[in-house]
């Protein structure tokens, strides 16, 4: 794709399939599983089990994480490389995820006791 392997100095990689594969994973794959459990409460039920934070909901968790995410790999990208405006949008996507995950309502909306498995 013609990205230079000088990207990768300074890191514990010498190629591009791990970290690639870790931003599929990490902002690809985990956002839209998250995005349809929101979207479609109940569907993916069986996630529930993973949670190692059983007062919240399992989506409650993923968003967070996903926004936590989001920002130590544009900050990291911005520490080795310097700042792109496309990095800072991302990286204030992350802070808006977390910010909005973090809301009194969304906390009380994700808590386990006193709802059902479906969200309702």
């Amino acid at each position: 794709m013609g990205v230079p392997r000088s990207l990768l100095q300074g890191l514990p990689v010498r190629t591009f399939p791990i970290p690639g594969l870790a931003l599929f994973f990490m902002l690809g794959v985990c956002p839209l599983v998250t995005a349809i459990g929101l979207l479609k409460p109940g569907t993916l039920v069986f996630l529930e089990t993973l949670n190692p934070f059983k007062a919240r909901r399992w989506t409650f968790i993923a968003s967070f994480f996903v926004g936590v995410f989001l920002i130590g790999w544009t900050v990291g990208e911005m520490m080795l490389w310097g700042w792109v405006w496309l990095s800072v949008i991302y990286c204030a996507w992350g802070v808006a995820v977390v910010a909005v995950t973090l809301t009194p309502s969304a906390s009380q909306y994700f808590r386990m006791s006193g709802r059902n498995n479906f969200g309702t």
